[in-house]
C-alpha cells in the first residue's frame, strides 16, 4: 500500500508535467517574433590564390564573437522563416605561402556583414525543449585589412554568396519567450577580393533569445 501511494503520486506528478509541457508547446500564439543571437565563430585555414601572380597559400584567424538580429515569421507550428543580419570580425594570425614561400605573422582583420534568409524546422516534441534544424542563404559583405611585418599588405572589399546549415535546441519557459542554443556551418561561395580568390568558411556556436510580438495571433 505504501509503494502504491508513491506510485500513484508519481503518476499524478508526471501527468501534470506532461500537461504543462503540452500547453507550453501549443501556446505559441504569435506568428511574428524578434530574435537576437550571440555567437562564437571558429575558423580553420582559409585557402587563397592570387590570380595575377599565381601566388597561393592559406591564412589563419583568431576566433571571433558574432552578433545577429532577426525578424521571424511562423508559417506553421513547425516551419518558420527568419530574415537575419549579422556581424563578425576575426583577426588575422598567420599567412602561409605555398611552394616554400614561408609563413608570416600578420595583423588586421576581416569584417563580415551578412544578410540571410533562413528556414527553420522545429520538431514537435510537446515539451518545452524543442530540437530544430536550419538552412539559409544570402549575401555577405567583406572588408579585409591585412598588415604584414614584411610588406605583405592587403586592403580590399567584396560581396559573396553565403549559405548556412545548422541544428540546435530551443527551450520555451513562457508562451512568448524562448531561449536557443545551436551550431551552424557558414560558407561563402566564390569570394573574390581584388585579385584574390578566397575559400572562406567558419563554424559558429551561438545562443539566442526569441520574443513573440503581439501581432498576427494564431494558435497552432
Amino acid at each position: 500500500m505504501f509503494y502504491k501511494n508513491y506510485l500513484l503520486s508519481g503518476v499524478a506528478v508526471f501527468s501534470a508535467l506532461m500537461c504543462l509541457s503540452e500547453q507550453a508547446a501549443q501556446a505559441q500564439v504569435s506568428r511574428i517574433y524578434l530574435a537576437g543571437y550571440l555567437g562564437l565563430n571558429t575558423y580553420g585555414t582559409q585557402e587563397f590564390e592570387n590570380n595575377s601572380t599565381t601566388v597561393s597559400g592559406d591564412f589563419e584567424q583568431n576566433n571571433a564573437v558574432s552578433f545577429a538580429g532577426a525578424l521571424g515569421l511562423r508559417l506553421s507550428k513547425q516551419v518558420r522563416l527568419e530574415g537575419e543580419v549579422s556581424y563578425r570580425k576575426p583577426e588575422f594570425k598567420h599567412v602561409n605561402l605555398d611552394n616554400g614561400g614561408g609563413s608570416f605573422t600578420v595583423g588586421g582583420g576581416m569584417k563580415q556583414w551578412s544578410g540571410l534568409l533562413n528556414v527553420y524546422y522545429d520538431f514537435d516534441t510537446r515539451w518545452k525543449f524543442t530540437p530544430y534544424v536550419s538552412a539559409g542563404a544570402g549575401v555577405s559583405y567583406f572588408q579585409g585589412d591585412l598588415d604584414g611585418n614584411s610588406g605583405q599588405n592587403f586592403t580590399d572589399s567584396a560581396f559573396g554568396l553565403t549559405y548556412q546549415a545548422g541544428a540546435g535546441l530551443k527551450y520555451r519557459p513562457r508562451s512568448n519567450v524562448a531561449y536557443t542554443m545551436g551550431y551552424r556551418y557558414l560558407d561563402t561561395l566564390a569570394l573574390d577580393m581584388g585579385d584574390m580568390d578566397i575559400d572562406y568558411s567558419s563554424h559558429e556556436f551561438r545562443v539566442g533569445l526569441e520574443y513573440d510580438l503581439d501581432w498576427g495571433r494564431k494558435k497552432y
